[in-house]
Formats: structure tokens, sequence, C-alpha cells
């Protein structure tokens, strides 16, 4: 608070303590303003239940401040609450194109789509709602078209890291806007809030050139059928699989409604480049040799409908596992899912496929920035204050103790 009574509250919804349900209420005297609304997945114990959301009892009760809710990117628990809230709200959601097609595609499943209004933001485009000022900076993440936050609020600037990674030579254009983050800091930030997630892990994350390189390998080395599974929302990864198919003379299908839906929109929008003559139907790959396959699956996180648990269990419709399938598992084994997937794996081995996973080999690189990043970031930005987000609580006090080392004072790095 400052002297003209002016105040910055945060309210955290969701998202510290654990790694999912990002929710964060920002408010001023006369303005508030949701960044992100996240779903989790829930733990083993919660029989009967799908997702768990964030609590929106307080957004609800000053819905008559409420402005707008600003996405950083789009992934589930970033994005995946907001059916649950937007009902009982009439704000514009803002977001990157990527971002809000994602959003559009979920609001329609629930059949809320003509009810809700969407903006999209831009880098180099401030956006003011009410008394807040938003400045958009591109970062490198698991997703295409994420954005870190620089806000102008009236006791000062604010930065928000959104989820990051600071890859070094990035491909197709996605890095981290370094140059925009420090220009926009140049001048003093009071309050700096982090993506924590991988600050346990040494050195700076593996970079999507190093894993389009192993996964050459592997195309190189097959001699059956390709199976991929990933997860539905990186498309920077599909293109990898689309570019390695042309490469190798193989044509692509796709088994998995969230996938072949992810894979349409981003064609239809101009995300993703693919070859007619090397996407085709499940029925249109049949008539192609082994050699000459590359099924794109659901499944990255062995869920029980998705296409590659079914196969696993020899129950999916049109396809079945053959002997020398390589199955390559291009995802992040999310905590909660490790038995789901382990079984799996053993059932995939059962059946005669070979299948690749992280433990393996690298056929996955995290989003998320490692501990040398962070403190890059962190030396970039030079906060007053630090609240560390996105995180176990481990992981949000690590991370406070870094920002410690980076020149924070101690009682101005604070873990919520």
């Amino acid at each position: 608070m400052d002297s003209d009574n002016n105040y910055l509250r945060l309210t955290p919804l969701g998202g510290l303590g654990a790694i999912g349900q990002n929710c964060m209420v920002m408010e001023t005297e006369q303005t508030m303003v949701v960044i992100d609304c996240g779903l989790m997945f829930p733990d083993d114990y919660l029989l009967g239940v799908d997702v768990v959301i964030p609590r929106f009892d307080y957004i609800i009760q000053n819905k008559n401040k409420l402005k707008g809710i600003i996405l950083t990117h789009g992934h589930e628990d970033h994005i995946g609450a907001l059916p649950w809230l937007m009902p009982y709200v009439d704000v514009p959601i803002y977001g990157s194109r990527f971002t809000l097609q994602l959003v559009l595609n979920k609001l329609t499943e629930f059949n809320l789509k003509d009810y809700i209004k969407t903006q999209v933001v831009t880098e180099n485009k401030p956006l003011s709602i009410g008394d807040i000022t938003f400045n958009f900076f591109p970062v490198c993440h698991s997703i295409i078209e994420g954005f870190g936050l620089g806000i102008e609020t009236p006791v000062g600037k604010i930065v928000h890291s959104g989820d990051f990674k600071l890859d070094q030579e990035p491909m197709g254009g996605h890095q981290t806007d370094l140059e925009a983050f420090r220009q926009f800091s140049r001048s003093g930030v009071l309050l700096f809030m982090s993506d924590s997630t991988n600050v346990e892990r040494d050195g700076y994350a593996l970079t999507e050139r190093e894993i389009m390189s192993s996964l050459r390998d592997y195309f190189a080395l097959a001699r059956g059928r390709i199976l991929v599974t990933l997860f539905s929302s990186h498309i920077q990864r599909m293109q990898e699989i689309f570019d390695l198919a042309g490469e190798f003379g193989r044509k692509v299908a796709v088994s998995g409604r969230s996938l072949a839906k992810n894979i349409e929109m981003a064609m239809e929008e101009g995300f993703i480049d693919v070859d007619d003559d090397i996407y085709c139907s499940l029925d249109q790959l049949a008539g192609y040799k082994d050699s000459q396959k590359v099924l794109l699956l659901t499944g990255s996180q062995g869920e029980p409908l998705s296409a590659l648990t079914r196969l696993a269990l020899g129950e999916h419709k049109q396809l079945k596992i053959n002997k020398g399938d390589m199955v390559l598992m291009s995802s992040r084994i999310i905590p909660g899912n490790t038995k789901a997937i382990t079984r799996v794996i053993n059932n995939l081995y059962r059946l005669g496929a070979e299948v690749v996973y992280e433990k393996v080999r690298a056929i996955h690189a995290s989003g998320h920035a490692h501990r040398d990043e962070l403190k890059v970031m962190l030396e970039t930005v030079k906060p007053r204050f630090f609240i560390p987000v996105h995180g176990e609580y481990r992981h949000l006090f690590k991370h406070a103790e870094l920002a410690r080392e980076c020149g924070v004072a101690p009682e101005r790095s604070i873990v919520l």
C-alpha cells in the first residue's frame, strides 16, 4: 500500500503448494483481474473425482469488481477450470490466439461458447484493464504462444514469468524474450512471481533441437511401425513428428479425439504445416507397409479410455500392437500417473512392442526452467519482492532460497 491509499492485493486460489490448479486474483481499489484458471488431476485416493478446481467463492462474491481473466498459456492447469467459473461471471477472457482457440474448444463442450467474450492479445501491444496495464512477453514452453506478464499497477511494476524455459537455440522462433523482460524491469520491479516447477534440477532444460535429434535416431532405427504418444497441446512436437515422417518416407495417422481436434485446428489456423500426402486417416494408413507408418496416439499419462491404453489392453477397435512396433512416449510422467503409465508400458512389452520413455532416453524436454535458468530470470528482473509460484511446497521453498542467493532480501522472498 502507498500513501495515496493505493494498494495491490494478491489472492492465490490455486497453484501454490501443488502443480496444477493455477489461479491468482489481483486487485486494486478499482479493479479485479484473474490470472489463469486451471484445474488439477486428482490423487489416487480421490475416488470418483475427475478433476480438482480452485474454490471460486472469492471471485463470485466480488464479481462486480472483476474486469477480466488473463491467460498466460493454454495448458489444462491454466485454462481447464474456466467451464466452472464462466457461468457465474460476465467478463472477457484475454490470451494469445492459440490459447483462446483451445479455450473455445473447451467451452464448446460445455455449451458455453456463445455466452463468452474473448480478446486476442499480442506482444508489443499493452492491454489496460481498469487501473492495471498488462504487457505480454513471449516465452518458450511446451506449448506455443505462451506469455510472461509485465504488469503496471498503481503501486509499481509486477512481473509474472508464466511457465517458461530459456531455450538456447529454439526451433521455429519459439523463444523467451529475455530482452523484453529486461527492458520492462529496467526502471525497477516491485514484485516478481516465477515458475518453480524445476528448481530442483540443475543446469538448463533440454532443448527441442536435442529432442528432435533423439527422435530422428529412433526413426532411423525403426523397421516397423512407429507409435508416438504426446500431450495433445504440444503442437511444436507434432510438427517435428510430421517433419520426420516426411524425411523418412512415412505416413501419419491419428487415433484420439483431443489430438485429432487440436491438429485440425492447428492446421486451419496455420500453427502447423503438414503436407496432405503425409497426413492420412487410419483407413488410408492400412494400405501401407508397417515400415511406412507413424501413429500419433492419445494416452501419454495412461488415461483409461485413451488410444494407447486401449491398444495395450488389446481393446482398440481399429488397431492392435504388432511385434516389432516401436512406441515413443514423448511426454513427461505427471506425478500421480506413474502406476497407470507403468501398467501400459508392461502391457505393450507383453504384446511385443519396444517402448522408449523418458527414463530410457531423452525424447521429451520439460517446458519448465531448471535452476540456472531461474537464476538468469531473477538476475534479469532484479525484483524488490519475490513470490515463487507454480510448485509444491518444497519447490516454492527452494525457489525462495534461490532468490535470496540472487540478492532479494530474506524478508522479501516470501513463500505463500
